[in-house]
């Protein structure tokens, strides 16, 4: 049915262990625990018209209501998942994040806009239809290691392990926390939390929040409804 108003039991992953859940506009992420190792497993259903399903193509075809296996994952450890409006972000062990989906405000943080053909995308425009690794701005002793990620409708942000916080997207109510408002399409740092340890971040449309693991809680962006608190 296209509508479900009373609670259903989820079946499409009968009898998998599941790790998180991620939900975008139309589409939802699964990450499965694979059996025996342990690993992460990503799998996704709902709409994919600008690739957000990560399955190598845009066709309405590849639409489904089935969970299906992300299949240029299928050898890694995914760790956590988000999910935006239309596009998916996922940290891999080591702490390489990667990002498919509609990156027309840059909230996938390629830095660069996109062309048929272009960067693994078969098809459209502004998308990618498949995982391709962000990269982060080098830390001290080497790459950065991504362990927070939330995605909001369009902007996505990320925490490492080296105590940074990144963001990228539409800043169009200073949801990015980068004291502008001024969209971003490669992941800038948000100096403001230089050396913090980040436990959680939230987004939701168009504002972001943020809690440290001493318990302080931060926020920024759209605050019209007082939403901010």
């Amino acid at each position: 049915p296209d509508d479900v108003p009373a609670p259903c039991r989820v079946r499409g992953l009968d009898g998998a262990s599941i790790l998180q859940i991620a939900v975008g506009l139309f589409h939802t992420l699964f990450l499965v625990e694979e059996e025996g190792t342990g690993r992460g497993m990503l799998f996704s259903a709902g709409a994919n018209e600008v690739g957000q399903l990560g399955r190598g193509g845009t066709d309405l075809r590849m639409s489904d209501r089935s969970p299906c296996l992300v299949p240029a994952l299928s050898g890694e450890n995914v760790l956590c998942v988000a999910a935006g409006w239309d596009f998916s972000l996922a940290i891999l062990e080591g702490g390489k994040v990667v990002g498919w989906g509609w990156d027309r405000k840059g909230q996938l943080g390629m830095g660069i806009q996109v062309v048929e053909g272009a960067g693994g995308c078969k098809e459209g425009y502004d998308m990618f239809c498949e995982p391709r690794v962000i990269e982060l701005p080098e830390e001290q002793g080497g790459a950065a290691r991504a362990t927070v990620v939330a995605c909001g409708s369009l902007h996505c942000m990320i925490a490492t392990e080296g105590g940074r916080l990144y963001a990228c997207g539409s800043n169009s109510n200073g949801q990015l926390g980068l004291g502008d408002k001024e969209d971003r399409r490669r992941m800038t740092r948000v100096s403001f939390f230089d050396g913090c340890e980040i436990r959680k971040i939230a987004c939701g449309d168009e504002h972001t929040l943020v809690l440290l693991t001493n318990g302080t809680l931060f926020g920024f962006g759209k605050n019209q409804l007082g939403q901010l608190g």
